[in-house]
């Protein structure tokens, strides 16, 4: 149905659709058609492959991600720490390390300060 603007053109106005109806909202392209069945034996694992998981979730914790073989990054590279505090006599304090003692330094921060504010490592 064509109907006719203000400018005097005429512009196409279609019927609204029915969002329950699920045919026609396939065939409008609005909703993807139902996926055929997986097939259950791909996605369980052997007796074999579940030790296997096993003792890499021993090894990388529960994080580890079956599907990808890279290991965590444990290299220290070197940075500058900068701290704001509440309770010391400054407020800031910047320091050069390395990223695997940041962990370290902050804690004793906030061992002789009342309050870690935050922290950037860069």
């Amino acid at each position: 149905m064509q109907q006719k603007s203000k400018k005097g053109l005429f512009k196409k106005v279609m019927k609204p659709v029915d969002c329950s109806n699920d045919q026609e909202m396939q065939d409008l392209c609005g909703r993807y058609r139902n996926l055929q069945p997986r097939d259950p034996s791909v996605w369980t694992k052997t007796p074999n492959e579940k030790e296997k998981m096993k003792q890499l979730r021993r090894i990388y914790g529960r994080g580890f991600d079956s599907c990808s073989t890279i290991k965590k990054n444990n290299r220290s590279y070197p940075g500058r720490l900068t701290i704001y505090v509440k309770g010391m006599n400054q407020s800031t304090y910047s320091i050069k390390c390395n990223s695997d003692e940041v962990n370290r330094i902050v804690s004793n921060y906030g061992k002789w300060a009342t309050k870690v504010v935050k922290y950037h490592f860069v």
